[in-house]
């Protein structure tokens, strides 16, 4: 349940090894830990610390998980001034980003607003906390442009909202314009391309004018659209102190049949569902709802026409 509820997204393992509640080892029953060669070197000496971090720090991929520590790294002042101890040479103020990944997993009602006039939209308009997170929102991006404007190559920003409803009910265009208005080749010169990785759009709720969706107008020539499945079990707290794992499948639905693959006599876990597999579904769900099918489930339950004859 932690794991579903993670406002890391897919660098959950990350906050299980910082708050100390990393998976145990099934056999040793001691935290899994793995050694790295890089860790090795930066233990030689101090000399050779230094040098691996000066290597470091112009090629590393730099992870954000949360917009207020984004928001934060964004406005602190570049030491000028040659580090003079080692272990400053990656310090925050010292970073040499060139790769930037952020990955937000931000209320629903935030992104909601987002796409409201910002202009007029106001910290006391909306509850409690979220107010604070447009204001971040907003500020993060102009400020990473002047801070990154001479070295950022690439970024990649993560997105997905906390609720269980569809990511269909977001919008994209919307999104994506807050960003790419202040971080672009023109304020970037040395960017390559942003990268944004998005949930997969539901057929039945999408629209040209808020998503990028199959012949709707293209994002700007450096700009790159990921879809990606999105989760189908959520976290949820049903009363004070009590909690549950709820099944809210966005889209497609109907991948739950490929799970149950094992057989009598094989071993468990059953085969891996390929990627292909899912996009087969994908395929299928639509063809399906393009047919005048809303429910996917109710053409599998009941007769209906053979469109994908190899389930």
């Amino acid at each position: 349940m932690r794991r579903l509820r993670s406002s890391l997204g897919l660098h959950w393992e990350c906050e299980e090894a910082a708050t100390g509640t990393r998976y145990l080892n099934r056999k040793t029953g001691s935290t899994a830990e793995k050694g790295h060669p890089t860790m090795a070197m930066l233990l030689v000496c101090k000399a050779m610390f230094r040098d691996v971090c000066e290597v470091l720090k112009g090629s590393l991929t730099y992870h954000f998980t949360d917009l207020n520590t984004l928001d934060y790294w964004s406005h602190m002042i570049p030491v000028s001034q040659p580090p003079s101890l080692a272990y400053q040479v990656v310090s925050p103020p010292n970073l040499v980003v060139k790769n930037l990944e952020i990955t937000l997993r931000l209320p629903l009602s935030f992104f909601h607003s987002l796409a409201e006039d910002a202009e007029q939209a106001t910290s006391s308009h909306f509850p409690v906390g979220e107010g604070d997170l447009l204001h971040s929102w907003r500020r993060v991006w102009p400020s990473l442009a002047r801070r990154l404007q001479n070295t950022l190559r690439r970024l990649t920003v993560w997105l997905d909202h906390d609720d269980k409803q569809t990511w269909t009910l977001v919008d994209e265009r919307a999104i994506v314009s807050h960003v790419t208005a202040s971080i672009s080749p023109g304020t970037c010169p040395s960017l390559m391309q942003v990268t944004f990785n998005l949930p997969k759009l539901h057929p039945k709720h999408e629209s040209p004018l808020r998503h990028f969706s199959k012949g709707s107008r293209n994002p700007p020539s450096s700009v790159k659209i990921e879809k990606r499945f999105r989760q189908c079990r959520h976290y949820e707290e049903t009363a004070e102190g009590e909690h549950n794992v709820v099944w809210e499948p966005d889209f497609p639905i109907t991948h739950e049949m490929l799970w149950p693959r094992g057989f009598e006599g094989e071993p468990d876990p059953p085969i891996p569902i390929r990627l292909e597999e899912l996009e087969e579904l994908e395929v299928f769900e639509r063809e399906l709802m393009e047919s005048g099918y809303d429910d996917p489930w109710s053409w599998l339950m009941g007769p209906g026409p053979c469109l994908y004859p190899n389930i």
